[in-house]
């Protein structure tokens, strides 16, 4: 099965699927990551009614070089197809 997984991508988030095939019944990871002062979760409801969240995970990096502070925030999903799907990720 084709996987491929459409989400309204704000700017400063990217978004990546660990996998573009997957069987039925088999689980794929969509991984967000957040560059910068981004507080507010993505909102992840369009996801419902294709997917089952299994597992959510998140993680915090920051980093300064030469004085300039950045940092990045990773949110990754487990997710379970409810049925067959070939969606998109734009």
């Amino acid at each position: 099965m084709l996987l491929v997984l459409t989400l309204p991508v704000h700017a400063g988030v990217s978004a990546r699927l660990s996998s573009q095939v997957t069987n039925q019944g088999q689980p794929v990871r969509l991984i967000l990551e957040m560059e910068g002062e981004q507080t507010d979760p993505p909102d992840l409801t369009i996801l419902d009614n294709d997917f089952e969240i299994l597992e959510r995970a998140t993680q915090q990096s920051i980093s300064i070089i030469n004085g300039k502070m950045s940092s990045k925030r990773s949110l990754v999903l487990t997710l379970l197809p409810k049925e067959a799907l070939n969606e998109s990720i734009d």
